[in-house]
């Protein structure tokens, strides 16, 4: 699971630091939609930038920049399927996420995919009601871990 951390970081780290006084975007509080910022495991320190598009009603994520200049020309190499040996810049890392009906600001009942073991693991996200933050959720089986990810825009 510290893979997971590591990508979850990644997303989480870069948007909050220039989320703070960011607006929620035009897509409303409860959406997803926009740019977030990713922690690393330490909780402390920005990995990366992820940007969550919706088409269709359905929601997906990728890296928009990876904060760690030593990273920047990574590659998946522990992915598989189309994204095997894929840059980590540009890699979708979240798939096929949906509205949760009856629950605002949630989406669930897609994957993200970590990086850095390859794993595809169940999906969640939950907007904060200010819509200045998201719960990122990623589970495999009966094993779970959250992060908190910070909107940039």
């Amino acid at each position: 699971m510290k893979p997971l951390l590591v990508l979850l970081s990644l997303a989480s780290a870069a948007a909050a630091a220039l989320a703070q006084g960011a607006p929620a975007t035009a897509a409303g509080a409860t959406s997803p939609v926009g740019l977030w910022q990713t922690l690393a495991d330490d909780g402390k320190s920005a990995r990366s930038l992820v940007r969550i598009t919706e088409s269709g009603g359905v929601v997906s994520g990728r890296i928009e920049k990876i904060l760690d200049p030593a990273l920047q020309d990574a590659r998946c190499t522990h992915c598989l399927g189309d994204q095997q040996g894929a840059p980590l810049l540009g890699l979708e890392v979240l798939r096929q996420l949906r509205a949760e009906p009856g629950e605002a600001g949630t989406w669930a009942g897609g994957l993200l995919v970590d990086p850095s073991t390859g794993r595809t693991l169940r999906a969640r996200l939950k907007v904060q009601p200010d819509g200045r933050a998201l719960e990122a959720r990623a589970s495999l089986g009966p094993v779970s871990r959250s992060q908190t990810w910070t909107r940039v825009e």
